[in-house]
């Protein structure tokens, strides 16, 4: 790679006729300038005559640095002695801090560097400053210093001149200058490892003073490549450019002394940012021609090398420049075309792709946690290293490495490298076929020789593509091939954590090093994230409607155990747009219409005559995971698929098309976990099966009976799920088992003489000998009442909820559960997940089998109840065959033990009320709740709460005014302050829930504790930003 410096000092401006022309000449010859790396103008002091006049900096800016900005430079500027506001200097000030050879003043009480006490009344540097802020922003700033990294090359800019002051005639600031050394080494020790380095100061080092001269000196030759100054106007070349150790220190010709030729002029610093190597092209303004040309009076035909070494470089090398050129000035460039041409991927669409974000994986993995999300588009062009990403196979891998090669491309005047994609999935691994896939995927055409010289060069970046940590020695041997022929190309590797095919036994493990390596894995998305993809493919809509498909969207991912990568969430988002009116009310419905999707339900090809459809597809899938829970296995070998594809071709006598395997694993339905072909999730496997149940009775019901229903719950929950699917059997077994466990439940803990349905009250009544039952009630309404939901708030929430999802892969071992309690958790949440879709199931026994679950409910609270010493002391506690966990017995013990009787049923009734989220239950719930006890009634009440609407709030609120026990109706506000704080996104819940408190105002029993003053206000604020949105919105 190379870029381009353009070295300027020492201009002097001043705003006069014959000023204003010559920067037009300078410009003029500085537009000839072609390249196609990037271009930087450092400009090292002296931009003004008099740093008094800030006029001067506002018309420099016009003149040179803004044209300069538009035609590409990135501009950088230090200041020079000229720059200080002399009439603002003192020799008390500027002796005073020469006496502190500790630079004690940079330091307050924080690690923050300040600038001078005295500065902040009267700054020198005023008028500059205001200049050297704009062209920000900087990676570090303060008064003494600043570093920026652009891409491969990284600048400090170091202030010299800060104690330069007016002086005698006969006296110069020669020896009473200061560059902080603390600044300077904080600065360079922040520069990326790799970059080329380049320190912009104005003085020389013979102008700094004695005391710390010698530590600057050390800190350049230690940490720096270049160090560009000015102030000193020679035309002797040997002065201008001289190597120092491993820092080269290179002066810049005046812009302007007397305006002659061969005294005036600048240069231009060609550099290999891979090689280090560097060329100095001088430029001499000629008076009499009023133009710039070569600078033969500072070198031999304008051009000079620093070293030996840099002069041999340049003369050996071919034209890469013209190479490149042809690259930048190719038209634009066709990746619709590209993609489809280039890109093994689960649709051929090209627009909207999302970026993902990724994760530097550290040396300590302790430390993984500590390291920030970026984007991959920024970490590609922050680098200029090999990188490495890792994924899952479904995690968008392909489409991020296309996404890279985009980012690459459009940046290309940035990283001066052109960019490459290599499949190694299909094709061959050695140095020919990676020469010749390179040759097909440039977007520019080369020949063979021209790319090698390009890859000689370091301008070529390869993005590699179907390499699997699980196929180590493919992998190795590919690291191997481009260290050896292709020591100067940078590849960017997109590795998959699984592959398809056997696993090679032996001591390959891959050739990947965090310590060295720079290796990054992707990160699953947030609720913002979800939302800045929503809002880019539905650009032209109004915020709520874009909240509300971002609540359509975490909602699926909460009943979906799917990754949550930019992949997966783009399908969900075309799902659901391709069918605007479903809403995802179950698993299996929702995971109908994905699956579908991946498979391409929505593609033309997918209706032809004859074509092996989505549906088709899903028909197979269904086959194998009914043999694989037949067989009790949680994989199959490749040998295993043939066999079972075959036996499914034969029963229904078709054709199966070639490639399936590929296609389901490309696709994310399945993977490679354990050596063996499984489902991708857990949950797929659940839903695969409960088609078979569905489409087989006999099959369904020896799923659905006897032990059987403790081992396929998962599958018996998705069956319930599915459209038309009769469950009223099933319910009748769950009724008829739940029975029988609170009855061996009862009897086994009436033995240990504990009364299960008492142990609640029995705590209740513990916790009322310390008093506070009333405390606890109005704080939690004053809670309640100061509540202000909003998105934010709102997708904090949902983070944390979707963060409970466990997303594991491959198919877990069913196993049958043992013991009574463990039995009836399991059988409770199946119960209501089967409930939930009991539409036609008849009005008696949908109320029979309600009141049962909220009474096995009841003997559950008992139970947690029963082991209450534990759980409110330990965060951990395994009992009855469940693993309860509660983290508010490490944070704050007392508060865990204080709350235990209110947090108990509220745990419970939060799994009961989202499994039963179905509006077409809210009459069963309304007409059971006045028959259930206390405390059914509070679960009936929080699964109204889920589903809004006018009847179910008149309903909530009788139910929580009537009720008598003062525990209960606390638990209810306290649930009633977390749906209201996650609210915020939904303005359908959120206008519920304020309906729910402007109901309870009208109860003094309540009434008096909750503010709903500011509630009011707090809403009325809220509704006025959002029209305000609104009206802006419609400009």
């Amino acid at each position: 790679m190379e870029a381009h410096i353009v070295h300027l000092s020492d201009l002097h401006f001043k705003n006069d006729a014959e000023n204003r022309k010559r920067l037009e000449y300078l410009l003029d010859d500085l537009k000839r300038l072609r390249t196609s790396g990037p271009i930087y103008t450092a400009f090292t002091g002296d931009l003004v005559n008099s740093g008094d006049n800030q006029s001067d900096y506002e018309h420099l800016f016009e003149l040179l640095i803004g044209p300069l900005t538009e035609l590409g430079h990135e501009v950088l500027t230090v200041p020079g002695n000229h720059d200080i506001q002399r009439s603002t200097t003192s020799e008390e000030f500027t002796d005073g801090y020469l006496q502190d050879t500790g630079s004690s003043y940079l330091f307050g009480d924080h690690d923050d560097i300040y600038p001078p006490d005295k500065v902040e009344r009267q700054n020198p540097l005023a008028n500059y400053m205001e200049l050297e802020e704009l062209l920000g922003p900087y990676d570090q700033h303060s008064y003494y210093g600043y570093s920026k990294t652009k891409g491969s090359i990284s600048f400090v800019g170091m202030n010299s001149t800060w104690l330069s002051r007016s002086r005698s005639e006969n006296e110069s600031d020669r020896g009473k200058l200061r560059i902080e050394p603390f600044v300077l080494e904080k600065l360079a020790k922040s520069l990326p490892p790799t970059n080329l380095k380049i320190a912009l100061l104005h003085h020389p080092l013979d102008w700094l003073e004695e005391h710390t001269r010698s530590a600057v000196t050390k800190l350049l030759t230690q940490h720096f490549d270049i160090a560009l100054f000015g102030h000193v106007h020679t035309n002797d070349a040997s002065k201008l450019s001289q190597g120092h150790s491993d820092c080269l220190y290179m002066q810049s010709p005046p812009l302007r002394a007397n305006w002659s030729k061969g005294t005036n002029g600048y240069s231009i610093i060609r550099a290999n940012v891979i090689e280090k190597r560097f060329e100095v092209e001088y430029r001499s303004y000629s008076a009499s021609r009023r133009l710039f040309v070569a600078g033969e009076d500072f070198a031999k035909n304008g051009r000079s090398y620093p070293r030996p070494e840099d002069g041999k470089f340049y003369r050996e090398r071919p034209s890469e420049d013209s190479l490149l050129m042809r690259y930048r000035d190719a038209d634009s460039f066709d990746y619709t075309a590209w993609y489809r041409e280039n890109i093994r991927a689960k649709s051929k669409k090209q627009t909207d792709f999302s970026i993902p974000k990724v994760r530097a994986l550290p040396a300590n993995q302790d430390d993984k946690w500590l390291q920030p999300a970026q984007l991959i588009s920024e970490t590609v062009k922050n680098s200029i290293r090999d990188q490495f990403y890792i994924a899952p196979p479904d995690s968008g891998l392909t489409t991020a490495a296309f996404v890279t090669f985009k980012t690459l491309s459009e940046n290309f005047d940035e990283s001066g490298r052109v960019a490459a994609f290599f499949d190694a999935r299909e094709h061959k691994i050695d140095r020919a076929s990676i020469l010749r896939e390179v040759s097909r995927t440039l977007l520019v055409r080369y020949t063979h020789a021209e790319i090698e010289t390009l890859a000689l060069k370091g301008s070529l970046s390869v993005i590699v593509d179907g390499l699997s940590l699980s196929a180590p020695e493919q992998f190795n041997l590919f690291r191997d091939v481009a260290e050896k022929y292709f020591p100067s190309v940078r590849f960017l590797y997109f590795i998959s954590t699984e592959r398809r095919g056997p696993v090679h036994s032996g001591s390959f493990s891959p050739k990947l090093d965090a310590t060295h390596d720079e290796i990054y894995d992707f990160v699953e998305l947030d609720v913002s994230d979800i939302r800045e993809m929503v809002s880019a493919r539905r650009q032209g809509t109004g915020e709520a409607f874009i909240n509300g498909v971002v609540s359509q969207v975490v909602e699926s991912f909460r009943q979906m155990d799917e990754p949550i990568f930019a992949s997966s969430v783009a399908v969900v988002v075309e799902t659901l747009s391709q069918d605007p009116e479903f809403k995802p009310l179950n698993k299996a419905r929702l995971l109908e219409r994905y699956v579908e999707c991946l498979l391409g339900r929505f593609n033309i090809e997918d209706v032809q005559e004859g074509a092996f459809a989505s549906s088709d597809k899903i028909d197979l899938l269904s086959f194998i995971a009914r043999s694989m829970l037949e067989n009790d296995i949680q994989g199959i070998d490749e040998n295993k698929w043939s066999s079972l594809t075959s036996s499914y071709s034969e029963q229904y006598l078709i054709d199966l098309p070639s490639g399936l395997l590929d296609e389901f694993i490309e696709k994310g339905i399945l993977t490679v976990y354990n050596k063996s072909i499984t489902f991708r999730g857990d949950y797929l496997f659940s839903f695969f099966v409960a088609r078979q149940m569905k489409a087989d009775p006999t099959f369904a019901g020896n799923v659905t009976t006897g032990e059987a229903l403790f081992k396929y719950h998962k599958e018996i929950a998705f069956y319930g799920d599915l459209e038309g699917t009769d469950t009223r059997s099933v319910l009748n077994t769950l009724h008829d088992a739940v029975d029988s466990l609170e009855a061996v439940l009862d009897d086994n803990y009436q033995d240990n003489g504990i009364s299960l349905s008492e142990e609640w009250l029995n705590t209740c009544a513990e916790q009322a000998q310390h008093g506070g039952e009333h405390t606890d009630f109005v704080r939690a309404a004053d809670d309640l009442g100061g509540v202000e939901p909003t998105p934010e708030k709102a997708d904090r929430f949902d983070n944390q909820e979707l963060s409970r999802v466990q997303r594991r892969r491959g198919v877990a071992e069913r196993l049958e559960v043992k013991e009574a309690e463990a039995r009836l958790l399991v059988s409770m949440k199946l119960y209501a997940l089967l409930l939930k879709n009991s539409l036609q199931v008849p009005g008696p026994e949908k109320l029979r089998h309600i009141a049962k679950l909220y009474q096995a409910a009841e003997v559950w609270v008992g139970f947690l109840c029963a082991n209450r010493e534990d759980i409110v002391s330990k965060p951990i506690v395994l009992a009855g065959g469940v693993r309860i966990i509660n983290m508010g017995a490490i944070l704050d013990p007392d508060k865990s033990a204080r709350e235990f009787k209110y947090n108990a049923p509220n745990a419970l009734s939060r799994i009961l009320s989202d499994a039963l989220r179905n509006p077409q239950l809210s009459t069963a719930l309304r007409r059971l709740m006045p028959n259930l006890s206390p405390m059914g009634s509070l679960f009936a009440r929080d699964a109204l709460l889920d589903l809004p609407n006018e009847d179910n709030r008149k309903s909530y609120v009788e139910s929580i005014v009537a009720e008598e026990d003062i525990n209960l109706a606390t638990a209810s506000l306290k649930t009633l302050r977390v749906k209201f704080l996650a609210s915020g996104r939904s303005k359908e819940q959120r206008d519920n829930i304020e309906g729910i408190l402007l109901s309870l105002q009208k109860h003094k029993s309540i009434s008096g504790t909750v503010s709903f003053d500011s509630l009011k206000k707090a809403r009325l604020l809220r509704d006025m930003k959002e029209n305000a949105k609104l009206k802006k919105g419609n400009l």
